[in-house]
């Protein structure tokens, strides 16, 4: 299954230790890529455990995004630099939706809340809606007052999405073949998958 390590600290910022693959997250049959890879604390696991516990009839969870993330959606990795901090893959997403349906009777509902730069939202649209139900969509311009340029007017957008279904069988996104992204993150939920040399 390869070794996970942790990726090197940016300015010193103390990273959690890699966190062991989920068991209910496979891997491809043969798969022996290398890189970075997102790591899924397993207190996700008991929160749902919990929620069993207490049987609730209707809940809703609220994921909040960080700004220009979508589970799942391509970045322009070449055009915009620091892109590996809103690299996001579909294991956390997949995860939660596979530990809803394990843990609770349909009473819980999980969406996730996000906002993004509106040509590309739309430009991505298609793609978005291959694994998620877009539930709402709110347009609005972000206004950025500058002494020396003015104000500039940006078009953004904000979404709110639902996981359609889970994939049968579950497997875990392949490594990022992006690793050396690893010297530069800040992010506790990324380690770095390598196979031991034969």
């Amino acid at each position: 299954c390869g070794e996970r390590i942790k990726v090197n600290e940016f300015c010193h910022y103390p990273l959690e230790p890699p966190i062991p693959r989920n068991r209910l997250l496979d891997r491809a049959p043969g798969s022996m890529s290398e890189g970075l890879v997102e790591t899924i604390h397993p207190a996700i696991e008991t929160f749902f455990e919990l929620i069993r516990k207490e049987r609730p009839k209707k809940l809703q969870i609220s994921i909040i995004l960080r700004n220009k993330a979508i589970p799942g959606l391509e970045i322009d990795f070449d055009e915009e630099e620091g892109g590996h901090q809103r690299w996001l893959t579909m294991d956390l997403p997949n995860l939660i939706e596979k530990l809803r349906t394990i843990h609770t009777a349909g009473g819980v509902d999980v969406i996730w809340k996000g906002e993004y730069f509106r040509p590309m939202f739309l430009e991505a649209r298609e793609g978005i809606e291959a694994r998620w139900e877009i539930v709402d969509v709110e347009y609005y311009d972000y206004m950025r007052i500058n002494r020396q340029a003015g104000t500039n007017s940006y078009p953004w957008v904000r979404f709110t999405l639902r996981m359609k279904e889970v994939p049968n069988p579950l497997l875990a996104q392949e490594a990022s073949s992006h690793w050396q992204w690893g010297h530069y993150s800040i992010r506790d939920d990324l380690a770095l998958l390598r196979f031991p040399v034969a």
